[in-house]
C-alpha cells in the first residue's frame, strides 16, 4: 500500500510549471479547486463503509480514512488560498497532493469494488478530476501515467454532487 510519504515523494518528483496560475491556466479559482475535492472527500466514509461490508482488512480502512482526511485537510486549505494560486507554492502543493492522494485511493479501491457496485462510479469520478488537476499544475496525464477518465469533468461533479 503506497504511504503518505511515498505519495508526497512521488509528487516532488513530478515536473511543475513554471509561475503560471491555476486560474489563469484554467479559468478556475481555488474554490472550485476545494469544492472538487470536499465533493469527492464526502464520499469516502460512504467507500469506508462499503469496503468494511465487504470485510476488507483494517489496515485498507484505515489507509483509506487517512486519505480522506488528506483531502479534507487540502480542500479546505486550497480554500483559504488567495484567488491568485502560483503553481510551486504551498497552496499548489496541496492541490497536488490531493491529486495524488485521489489517484492512490481509486488504485487501491477499484480493484475491491465488483463491476457492478454502486460506489465504483464513484470512485471513477475521482480519477475524472486528476486530469484538470494535473493540467492546473502544469503536468499531462501522460507524464502522470494517468489513463483516460471514464467520464467528463462536469460528468464527475454531477455524481459527485449527488447525495449520499
Amino acid at each position: 500500500m503506497t504511504s503518505r510519504r511515498a505519495l508526497l515523494t512521488t509528487a516532488a518528483l513530478l515536473p511543475v510549471a513554471g509561475c503560471s496560475t491555476m486560474e489563469s491556466l484554467l479559468g478556475m479559482t481555488p474554490a472550485q479547486w476545494a469544492t472538487d475535492l470536499s465533493l469527492a472527500a464526502g464520499w469516502m466514509p460512504s467507500i469506508v463503509a462499503a469496503l468494511a461490508a465487504m470485510k476488507v482488512p483494517q489496515a485498507t480502512l484505515d489507509q483509506i480514512t487517512q486519505w480522506s482526511a488528506t483531502i479534507k485537510a487540502d480542500a479546505a486549505a486550497v480554500a483559504t488560498a488567495t484567488a491568485n494560486v502560483v503553481v510551486g507554492t504551498s497552496s499548489a502543493t496541496y492541490v497536488q497532493e490531493a491529486m495524488q492522494t485521489l489517484m492512490a485511493i481509486a488504485t487501491v479501491v477499484m480493484p475491491l469494488f465488483p463491476v457492478t457496485a454502486p460506489l465504483l462510479p464513484i470512485v471513477q469520478a475521482f480519477l475524472a478530476l486528476v486530469p484538470e488537476l494535473a493540467a492546473a499544475l502544469g503536468l499531462t496525464s501522460a507524464t502522470l501515467n494517468v489513463a483516460t477518465p471514464p467520464m467528463t469533468v462536469e460528468a464527475a461533479r454531477a455524481i459527485l454532487s449527488q447525495p449520499h
